[in-house]
């Protein structure tokens, strides 16, 4: 009776997503180019992902780093990832992949992370950099964090997080506190960061657990990772005590959300081509956002046979689902969300949308929150794909890459910016930067 309660609740969720009467407009205001697949980088997928600053806007992906100006999108700094990490004083002895990077706009400084694999030749290297000013195109300082975990000494997925306090980056079975006090010194250092080791956080699909970024001033963060392959049960971790001698929880329950399956073998349809694109796993892939107490989140599952777009909010409080709902049309597959919330819960979620009718091309879709319970508009198209996109490696489904970005803008609230990732000519992957603007009665104030 539980469980199907809870799945009465989910659909009803999803009944509210649909309707549109009560959402913000949503407004391309202005869209930058990005990076490009044998211009930019030949790595294969480029796992997009950016911040974005006051003045400035940072892409760094595999292969890749670029700084843009904010108010004309012109490109003023550019490297490759390993220049990336060689320039700030770091030399990877591996392949450089699955970067991240953050802006924090109450210490006006940018974060980044990736990993160093050296394919069983010693342990992987974690790898973190933090700018020298506001300006990222002026000087990062890096670090290399030897890797020796619970399960070996290999490194995945890591993700970043932050706090009031620290930035945390996550990975196999392990988490690494460093003390932003420590990093916004004359000399950033992390000779007081703890890389916290626990079995607890390796979960039995193998899934890595996201680190969140907590907008809300909390003095520590939370994690929150799947535990199951359907991406239907998640589990939630605490970070407490001091951020110089933190500890981790992993006393809380397990939160169930309503029941999907991944998609399919298939992957997401394309025209004229019988290879599908890999959409990513139900897995918490792009950033998990803490703002006004509540944990936001986006994941691909399967709906009707094709990939949809389940997001969800958790009062972690009390450790129960608020709400969750599907962003999906029943005609195209909705794959590679990632989710921004301001501080009057307005929510924008940008993703890819394909089908037999659609290359693969960046959207965007606006919600509103009243009373817990968010209103999203339709979909708005953000740059249409022109080609088919078979680059599998010798994978039955083309590889795309993990995950995106959308971000709030920090000196406009009801500003947001995503990067997306679209087809621009066969079998070659493009980003884009799109600033997103609501139109929406009130007004709203960041924190």
């Amino acid at each position: 009776m539980r469980n199907l309660s809870r799945l009465a609740t989910a659909m009803v969720a999803v009944a509210l997503s649909l309707s549109i009467e009560a959402a913000p407009e949503l407004r391309v205001a202005t869209s930058f180019a990005g990076s490009t697949y044998g211009v930019d980088s030949d790595v294969i997928p480029p796992d997009t992902n950016g911040a974005v600053g006051r003045k400035h806007i940072v892409e760094l992906l595999n292969g890749h780093y670029a700084v843009y100006r904010k108010n004309n999108g012109q490109r003023v700094a550019a490297a490759s990832l390993f220049q990336f990490w060689n320039e700030s004083g770091v030399f990877p002895r591996g392949f450089v992949v699955d970067p991240r990077v953050l802006y924090d706009a109450a210490a006006d400084r940018w974060y980044a992370s990736a990993f160093s694999s050296n394919f069983g030749n010693g342990p992987d290297e974690l790898l973190f950099a933090v700018t020298r000013t506001d300006d990222p195109s002026q000087g990062w300082v890096g670090f290399s964090v030897p890797f020796a975990g619970p399960v070996g000494d290999f490194i995945d997925f890591p993700m970043l997080g932050m706090s009031r306090d620290a930035v945390f980056v996550s990975t196999n079975g392990a988490v690494l506190v460093v003390p932003k006090s420590d990093l916004l010194a004359a000399q950033p250092s992390l000779a007081r960061s703890t890389l916290l080791q626990d079995r607890s956080l390796l979960t039995p699909g193998g899934t890595k657990v996201q680190a969140v970024v907590d907008l809300d001033g909390a003095p520590q963060t939370l994690l929150l990772g799947t535990w199951d392959v359907e991406g239907s049960t998640l589990r939630l971790w605490r970070i407490v005590g001091d951020v110089t001698a933190p500890a981790l929880s992993a006393d809380q329950p397990f939160i169930a959300l309503a029941p999907y399956v991944p998609v399919g073998p298939q992957g997401a349809l394309q025209p004229e081509s019988g290879i599908g694109i890999s959409p990513s796993s139900p897995f918490l892939a792009s950033t998990i956002v803490a703002r006004n107490g509540r944990l936001w989140g986006v994941q691909t599952v399967a709906h009707q046979g094709r990939a949809a777009l389940r997001w969800f909010t958790i009062d972690p409080a009390t450790n129960a689902v608020v709400q969750e709902g599907l962003i999906s049309d029943g005609s195209h597959d909705f794959f590679m969300g990632s989710i921004a919330v301001n501080a009057c819960n307005d929510v924008v979620i940008g993703f890819n949308r394909s089908g037999t009718d659609q290359y693969a091309s960046a959207y965007a879709v606006a919600g509103t929150t009243e009373g817990n319970v968010t209103t999203f508009g339709e979909p708005v198209l953000l740059r249409m794909g022109t080609a088919v996109y078979e680059q599998t490696g010798g994978a039955p489904t083309a590889r795309w890459g993990d995950y995106s970005t959308t971000v709030v803008d920090p000196q406009h609230p009801r500003t947001f910016w995503t990067f997306q990732e679209w087809v621009s000519a066969r079998d070659v992957w493009s980003t884009q930067m799109t600033e997103l603007r609501l139109r929406h009665q009130g007004s709203c104030r960041q924190p």
